[in-house]
């Protein structure tokens, strides 16, 4: 929205309104921001893969790098079935092309994950910082984040939200909380 807002010359707030009425109103779909370090998991909509057609078509377009070469659907729904709790887009890259000799270029990744989002099979995992001054040995232990980013870290901001808030870089952030002891993760 920063971007649009800046490349519009438009108050972001004014941006934000006007997407979340395209949003209410149908004419638009937000999906997660892409990162290669998602993680993704099936949603009971997978099972329309085995009986929609149509569905199965489009998907292997999507995850095809030539469009007239398409990927075969045992091949994209294995790449489906990939992702389980806790496992990266870049891991699902890596089985892929490690141990079954698929090769999927980024975009067609990215393209086919998006395409999933916006059907309803896959459904993003977001992680959830929570900090809590933890007593130690010494007395109490309060770690080394700043002030302002323990006040996010209650569980109710998952770290896209906290990375585009503080505009940060997620390694930034991740590199916070493993030095951080008083942080834990929660994954939903």
């Amino acid at each position: 929205m920063k971007k649009i807002s800046l490349l519009s010359g438009v108050h972001v707030d004014l941006v934000r309104t006007s997407i979340r009425d395209l949003v209410r109103r149908g004419f638009v779909r937000v999906v997660p921001i892409f990162q290669f370090r998602n993680s993704y998991t099936p949603t009971q909509e997978i099972a329309r893969l085995r009986r929609d057609p149509e569905l199965r078509r489009k998907l292997c377009e999507a995850a095809s790098a030539d469009p007239d070469h398409p990927v075969d659907f045992k091949q994209a729904h294995r790449l489906v079935t990939d992702f389980k709790y806790g496992v990266t887009v870049t891991d699902v890259l890596c089985l892929c092309v490690q141990s079954r000799g698929l090769h999927i270029d980024l975009q067609s990744m990215r393209a086919a994950i998006t395409f999933l989002l916006l059907e309803g099979v896959l459904r993003r995992i977001y992680e959830y910082p929570i900090w809590e001054a933890a007593v130690g040995p010494g007395g109490v232990v309060e770690g080394h984040t700043p002030q302002a980013l323990r006040d996010r870290m209650t569980g109710g901001w998952h770290l896209d939200e906290i990375c585009c808030h503080f505009d940060m870089e997620a390694t930034e952030l991740d590199e916070i909380i493993e030095r951080d002891p008083c942080i834990t993760v929660v994954r939903k």
